[in-house]
C-alpha cells in the first residue's frame, strides 16, 4: 500500500493565521471508492474504504487509524459479503461502528476500538429496500428508523447476536404514507421516538424487543397555530433538545415547506418549553441576498404588517445537532431547494426529476437556557456541483469567545469567524488550503472535497486530487487528508 505522509506549515498570507500542519496521501489505485472519514478527537481519525482486490470473490473492508499528526497507527481489514457498501457510522463509549449492507438483505456491523486496535464484526439480515436513518445506540443495541414502501418502522439490532427486528408504526384512521418517524433517542433504557402522523407529533416509547411501553403522548396537542415538519433530538449540557422546522399552514404535512424554526427542551415525557421563530424574525437571515432582494423582503414584511398578517417565505432546511457552550446553546441550519430537470419516462413522455440540491446559505442562532434568541447571523453557501442528496456543508468549532464556521468549495475553504457574545462577524475570508506540501507540485484537479471539525482548533479537509510534479511531469491520483489549524 502506498501511503505518503507529509508535514508542512503552509501560511497563506491572510490576516488570520491558518495553516496545513499535516497531510497524508493514499493511492487511489488501491480502493474502489473515496472512503469515509470519522474524526475521533484527540484519539486521531479513522478512514473506512473497500479495496479493489477481492478475497475469494468477496469484498475486503479496510479500517485505517491515524493519530493527530496523521501518522498511521493501525490498519486492519475484514472480509465481507460481495456488493456490500457503507451505509452509516456511529460511535458509543469509545468504540466506532460502521454498518455495511448489500442488495441481498445482508448487513455487517464492523466495530473498531482505537484503544485496543481490536476489530469486531456482527452479521445479520435486514430488508434491502428499507432505509436506515437516525442511528443511536447503547451498550448492546443499535436503534434506527426505517422506511419501506411508505411504511415507517423502528428497527433494533442486537450487537451480540446480529438479530434484527422492527416495529411497524400504524395509527388507526391514518394512512401509512402520512406517518413518519422524525427522530429517535434512547433515554433511561427505553427507545423514545417522535412520530409525525398527519399534522400532529406523538411520542412513542418502546423496549428493545420492540414492545410499546405506556401510552402514546401527543406532544403537539396544545400547538394550534404551528405544525411541526421536522425534528432533530440532541443531547447537550445534560438535557435533551428538539429543533427543526414548522409551518403555519393548516395542511402541515410532509409535503409542506418550512416557514421557520423552533427550539424546545424535551424531558422524555413532554416539551419543557418550545419556542417558534419565523425565518424573517431573525435579524440576519436574509444577509445572503443581494441588496435589492433584502429590500424586497422588507417591503413585503411591511405590507403584511399593515394587513395584520405575518410575512413568511418557505425554505427547506437541514438542521444540525444542538451544541452547548458556556451555558448557552447553538443551532446551525442550512437552506436549500431542489433543482429539477426533464428526464425521459420512455418513448412517450418526459417527467420532471430532481437533478440535485442547491444550497443558498447557512445560519447560526445562539439561544439562552429558556430558548430565547441571543443573536443570529448568516453564512452564504456557494457550490459548483449539485449534491444528489441532502447533506450538511458547514462545520463549526465553538468556544467561549468565538465561533469558527467553514466549508469546502472546490480548492478553497470558505470560512467566517463570529464573536460568541455579539454574533458579529470578526473575520471573513477564503483560504486556499488544498495544496500539497511541495513547491514542485501542482494540484490539477480536486474532487469530492469535504471538511469535518476534528478537535481543539483543528479541522480535517479531505478528498481526491490529481497531482502533477512539475519537474518530471509525473501525475498521481491520491486520496488525501489535510490537518488544517485555525489560530485565532
Amino acid at each position: 500500500m502506498l501511503i505518503l505522509i507529509a508535514f508542512a506549515a503552509i501560511g497563506f498570507g491572510y490576516s488570520l493565521q491558518a495553516q496545513v500542519v499535516a497531510r497524508v496521501e493514499i493511492s487511489r489505485d488501491i480502493d474502489t471508492d473515496q472512503g469515509r472519514i470519522t474524526p475521533m478527537g484527540d484519539l486521531g481519525v479513522l478512514r473506512y474504504s473497500f479495496l479493489k482486490k477481492k478475497e475469494k470473490g468477496k469484498n475486503v473492508y479496510k479500517v485505517m487509524h491515524f493519530d493527530t499528526n496523521l501518522k498511521l497507527v493501525n490498519s486492519d481489514s475484514v472480509v465481507v459479503e460481495r456488493n456490500m457498501s457503507l451505509d452509516d457510522t456511529i460511535s458509543h463509549k469509545g468504540v466506532y461502528y460502521s454498518i455495511l449492507r448489500d442488495n441481498r438483505d445482508n448487513f455487517t456491523v464492523v466495530g473498531y476500538n482505537p484503544a485496543t486496535h481490536r476489530v469486531t464484526t456482527v452479521n445479520g439480515k435486514f430488508r434491502k429496500k428499507a432505509s436506515m436513518r437516525n442511528l443511536v445506540m447503547d451498550d448492546s443495541h443499535i436503534v434506527f428508523s426505517s422506511t419501506e414502501k411508505k411504511l415507517d418502522r423502528l428497527g433494533v439490532i442486537n450487537l451480540s447476536t446480529g438479530e434484527c427486528h422492527y416495529t411497524d408504526m400504524h395509527f388507526k384512521g391514518v394512512r401509512d404514507q402520512n406517518i413518519f418517524i422524525l427522530d429517535n433517542v434512547i433515554i433511561d433504557g427505553k427507545i423514545h421516538a417522535l412520530v409525525r402522523f398527519g399534522t400532529d407529533v406523538v411520542l412513542m416509547r418502546l423496549d428493545f424487543d420492540g414492545n410499546f411501553v405506556g401510552q402514546p403522548a401527543i406532544l403537539t396537542a396544545n400547538l394550534t397555530d404551528h405544525h411541526i415538519l421536522t425534528a432533530s433530538l440532541s443531547k447537550a449540557g445534560g438535557h435533551y433538545f428538539v429543533t427543526g422546522t414548522y409551518t403555519d399552514k393548516e395542511r402541515g404535512d410532509a409535503t409542506s415547506i418550512a416557514q421557520g424554526i423552533y427550539f424546545g427542551q424535551f424531558n422524555g415525557e413532554a416539551f419543557t418549553f418550545i419556542k417558534f421563530y419565523n425565518f424573517f424574525d431573525l435579524k440576519n437571515f436574509t444577509q445572503y441576498m443581494s441588496e435589492k432582494g433584502q429590500e424586497k423582503i422588507e417591503r413585503n414584511k411591511e405590507k403584511a404588517e399593515k394587513k395584520g398578517k405575518t410575512f413568511s417565505q418557505e425554505y427547506s432546511i437541514v438542521s444540525h445537532e444542538i451544541v452547548e457552550q458556556g451555558g448557552n446553546y447553538y443551532y446551525i441550519g442550512e437552506a436549500y431547494h431542489p433543482v429539477y430537470s426533464m428526464g425521459s419516462g420512455g418513448f412517450i413522455y418526459l417527467s420532471r426529476v430532481i437533478a440535485g440540491y442547491k444550497y443558498t446559505h447557512g445560519f447560526i442562532i445562539k439561544f439562552d437556557r429558556e430558548g430565547n434568541v441571543l443573536w443570529d447571523n448568516c453564512f452564504p453557501i456557494s457550490h459548483k456541483h449539485l449534491p444528489a442528496y441532502v447533506r450538511r456543508f458547514i462545520h463549526a468549532r465553538f468556544s467561549d469567545n468565538q465561533v469558527n464556521a467553514l466549508y469546502a468549495f472546490e480548492d478553497k475553504l470558505v470560512s467566517k469567524t463570529f464573536d460568541a457574545n455579539s454574533g458579529e462577524v470578526v473575520k471573513d475570508r477564503n483560504e486556499e488550503a488544498l495544496k500539497t506540501d511541495s513547491d514542485d507540485e501542482k494540484v490539477k484537479d480536486n474532487n469530492n472535497v469535504d471538511v469535518e471539525y476534528w478537535y481543539g482548533n483543528h479541522f480535517l479537509i479531505f478528498g481526491d486530487q490529481l497531482v502533477k510534479k512539475e519537474s518530471t511531469k509525473e501525475r498521481r491520483k491520491v486520496y488525501y487528508i489535510n490537518k488544517f489549524t485555525v489560530n485565532n
